[in-house]
């Protein structure tokens, strides 16, 4: 997402990370981003439902995505756009085991 020919947000789907949940069978929303500076204008709604939009048009009806379990804004934010958890699996990187919550969300066609 560009505003005055800056980027501003950006939004990834991954077709083929290993899923933490076999129910799953969709597309991970892997990266949902936006600048600080422009939360609560809606335009990370606005970057979500492409996205959902996207996976419609691939075939797929549900999506997913994991957000570790002590961003409550992230969490607040999916939750409000319907949303549920799924489950819980973790992000290991150096010696570090870090907790994400799984979400996922039927699409409606």
């Amino acid at each position: 997402m560009e505003k005055e020919g800056r980027i501003i947000g950006c939004y990834q789907l991954d077709f083929d990370t290993k899923r933490p949940n076999l129910e799953i069978k969709a597309p991970e929303l892997s990266v949902l981003y936006l600048s600080q500076h422009f939360h609560g204008m809606g335009l990370g709604k606005h970057m979500l439902k492409h996205a959902e939009e996207e996976i419609l048009k691939l075939g797929y009806d549900t999506i997913w995505l994991t957000a570790y379990y002590e961003n409550k804004q992230a969490i607040a934010f999916y939750q409000h756009q319907n949303y549920a958890m799924k489950g819980k699996c973790y992000f290991e990187m150096g010696h570090g085991k870090y907790e994400n919550w799984v979400f996922w969300k039927e699409l409606k066609k």
